[in-house]
């Protein structure tokens, strides 16, 4: 692991008993979760997609305002 982590810390404890897991955002203790991307820019997944929220504020609030999501791909 690539991290710092003390030895007690969930993500020091998952990596001793084999359970840690890395996604695109990082180490995780909780294999293959859902994430789901709040705010500009933000990225989620969900199953086995990825999506990615638009770049600026005016474009995020514009689709969020006309009853879409603001995802741009």
């Amino acid at each position: 692991m690539d991290h710092f982590a003390l030895p007690d810390d969930e993500l020091a404890i998952a990596q001793r008993n084999g359970s840690l897991y890395r996604n695109f955002q990082g180490y995780s203790t909780h294999a293959d979760c859902d994430l789901i991307g709040l705010g500009i820019t933000s990225i989620g997944k969900v199953g086995d997609s990825y999506s990615q929220n638009l770049k600026t504020l005016d474009e995020y609030y514009a689709q969020i305002d006309s009853g879409y999501l603001p995802v741009f791909r």
